[in-house]
């Protein structure tokens, strides 16, 4: 069974250079009229009244191993934290609400604020797990020689009902959700 962790709303506000670097926008001086400014500044903050954010971890030991694959980058591990993470199925909906009425700026920002949100969470969870322990980088499934579908087997040790995955592609709904792992050069205390 896997442990919860429910985020305080600093823990998933991106900075808004990176809402607005991640929907396009390019250098320090981003030259946004009044008007363009209301709608950034008000999908900033539909993105918060949307997101649910929460995030399931599990820390496995090296005799666990066998329940997922692992990348190779992490050889020498002792213990691997995987976890998921998801702003909720609301934001999708209102993300796919806007593009079906051909409100496409809303809709991409709106889609580029959740992207770096989601983002912005994992960072904060990372950081606070990773204490002074002495561990990888974080990775994710999809990258590397880790192919997607390993989000299968780690949805599954996961074992909680908000975020689902598709058996033959490896995709994630709510799709603004992440899967992720982190070895640890020490074994976890149980």
């Amino acid at each position: 069974m896997s442990n919860i962790y429910i985020p305080q709303k600093n823990d998933f506000m991106p900075p808004k250079r990176n809402y607005l670097m991640r929907a396009g926008f390019r250098g320090y001086n981003f030259g946004i009229d009044v008007k363009m400014r209301k709608i950034i500044n008000d999908i900033y903050l539909l993105g918060i009244e949307l997101c649910s954010p929460v995030l399931f971890y599990v820390t496995l030991n090296s005799e666990e191993f066998n329940l997922i694959k692992i990348p190779e980058s992490f050889a020498g591990i002792k213990s691997i934290t995987v976890f998921a993470s998801t702003l909720g199925r609301k934001i999708d909906e209102k993300i796919s609400e806007l593009s079906d009425s051909s409100r496409i700026l809303e809709a991409s920002l709106l889609d580029s604020w959740a992207s770096e949100s989601l983002e912005f969470l994992n960072e904060i969870f990372d950081s606070e797990i990773r204490g002074k322990r002495k561990g990888t980088i974080r990775f994710s499934p999809g990258y590397g020689d880790l192919d997607i579908t390993e989000n299968i087997g780690i949805i599954n040790i996961l074992d909680q009902s908000e975020i689902s995955v598709s058996g033959k592609t490896g995709l994630l709904s709510p799709r603004k959700s992440t899967v992720c792992m982190i070895g640890w050069y020490e074994q976890e205390d149980k």
